[in-house]
């Protein structure tokens, strides 16, 4: 209880919504004898409770204790009514869709301020996603005639069906920028820095700009950014990389299929998966299909052991970017990663670095072959990335994504939110937006206790026992098929 009143006193939304009820409200009445304050205080109590009622939030607060009550202004005989609760919920978020996407945006930034833990101030780098919301309004048919009673919800895949992999959605998407650790970096509570709510839209690459920016506003500074294929969709990157780069931050992302393999040639060099090579890179390497998801680990590292030949022949990034998002990049015989003709120091490297085959005939001028290190504009390898599309080090930067699809299992789960449809009974943006709000806030605070206890829970010491005996096949022959070389292998199968 007093942490609910901590985080809506903390987050000054009272203020902010009884200025704008009375901004609106058309005439005077007699006063409120159920306070903003109380109000918000019941809707937090009822958002953790897992069940985002209206008709829940006038119950919960009259079971408060008595001195409880008293604190919150409550001293009506009867309590508070579910018609004073309905009526100022109207009033809040009447105001708020005069305010328009703003005002709502500005409910998620209170409330995401306000939760934010001290530990969560040790990484500026974040993972944004979008998840559904189904709207609680009438799941319509193409050929329904049906009056929409949700007039802010929108339908997502009933066009082009076949190249949509989601289910068809009536709702919103809830996209969030979520805390993710630095590369190498200590652990962070989980919680949501930013999130917004839109009409489901088959494009959530605006929305995520929009977040990103607000994210780099609210921290003062922009570390990495993951996101998947669906904010980074074109080749020239105006859709993603860029705008990220022009905040500050430096982006992480999968490539689709059309953007891997040979993009463009600048100043001589290959542009293989966004980053530039030496024109001397083997064709077999020029072109290397990942695994699809779901790939087992054998079939992810065999793809990883390629990408790792090839980047011997990858220019090495020189210092980093400027303010324009220019990269400085050094041969890789200059760098010493490649024996090259053209490059008589290199020559002298030990025999077992790799050689570059076929370069080119001639060091022509302007080239990265004429110059030990060359500028690239920002634009001309825009999908260039800090680690290499596919490496090992590009993987264990990528799979820091996973955190954004935890924080949604969190909110989704039956036993904790549990936003799912039929969850929230309201219609309207502004009203599914205000319930979304405290969800998220509810799940910050959850899930940073959840950290601090893990903190704090004294790791048992391991156990210690009698040393593990070596393996059966161990004392094999040589040469001895060591595949069934078990001690419970079947008779004659050890041979």
């Amino acid at each position: 209880m007093r942490c609910a009143e901590q985080i809506i006193d903390s987050s000054g939304l009272a203020d902010v919504f009884e200025a704008r009820v009375q901004a609106n409200q058309q005439r005077p009445g007699r006063p409120r004898e159920l306070s903003m304050r109380t109000f918000l205080i019941g809707l937090f109590l009822v958002t953790q409770s897992g069940t985002m009622h209206l008709g829940r939030i006038a119950p919960t607060l009259n079971g408060l204790p008595t001195a409880t009550r008293r604190r919150l202004g409550i001293h009506r005989t009867g309590g508070i009514t579910d018609r004073q609760v309905q009526r100022l919920f109207a009033a809040i978020t009447a105001a708020l869709r005069i305010g328009g996407l703003n005002a709502l945006d500005e409910v998620f930034d209170l409330l995401c301020d306000a939760t934010q833990p001290d530990e969560a101030s040790g990484t500026t780098s974040i993972a944004i996603d979008a998840t559904d919301i189904q709207s609680w309004g009438n799941r319509r048919t193409i050929r329904s005639k049906k009056k929409v009673t949700d007039p802010d919800a929108k339908w997502r895949g009933t066009q082009h069906a076949k190249a949509i992999w989601k289910n068809p959605l009536f709702g919103y998407d809830l996209t969030v920028a979520v805390t993710i650790p630095e590369v190498n970096g200590a652990a962070v509570p989980l919680t949501a820095r930013r999130a917004r709510l839109r009409p489901a839209a088959s494009d959530v690459g605006p929305t995520g700009l929009d977040i990103v920016a607000a994210t780099a506003a609210m921290q003062g500074t922009l570390g990495d950014v993951i996101a998947d294929r669906a904010y980074s969709k074109r080749k020239d990157g105006t859709d993603f990389a860029l705008p990220v780069r022009a905040l500050g931050g430096e982006p992480v992302f999968a490539l689709m299929g059309y953007q891997l393999g040979v993009s463009d040639t600048i100043y001589g060099a290959l542009i293989i998966d966004g980053n530039p090579f030496s024109p001397a890179t083997p064709k077999n390497l020029r072109s290397i299909i990942p695994p699809p998801v779901g790939s087992s680990i054998r079939d992810i590292i065999a793809y990883q052991q390629q990408i790792a030949i090839r980047a011997k022949f990858a220019m090495v990034p020189h210092g980093r970017p400027n303010q324009n998002g220019d990269q400085d990049y050094r041969c890789p015989s200059a760098a010493g990663k490649l024996r090259c003709g053209l490059v008589p120091a290199s020559l002298a490297l030990p025999p077992t670095t790799p050689t570059a085959l076929t370069p080119p005939n001639t060091a022509r001028v302007g080239t990265v072959c004429a110059q030990a290190t060359k500028r690239f504009a920002a634009i001309e390898a825009p999908l260039a990335q800090r680690h290499l599309h596919g490496s090992h080090e590009w993987y264990a930067s990528w799979n820091r994504r996973n955190r954004v699809e935890g924080f949604f299992g969190n909110i989704k789960d039956e036993a904790r939110e549990s936003l799912r449809r039929g969850i929230i009974r309201v219609r309207t943006k502004e009203k599914v937006g205000l319930w979304l709000a405290f969800a998220v806030a509810s799940a910050n605070l959850r899930l940073t206790e959840a950290f601090r206890r893990k903190k704090n829970t004294v790791q048992p010491s391991p156990t210690r026992g009698r040393p593990r005996k070596r393996g059966l096949s161990s004392y094999l022959p040589v040469g001895t098929d060591r595949h069934f070389a078990t001690a419970n292998a079947p008779p004659g199968m050890a041979r």
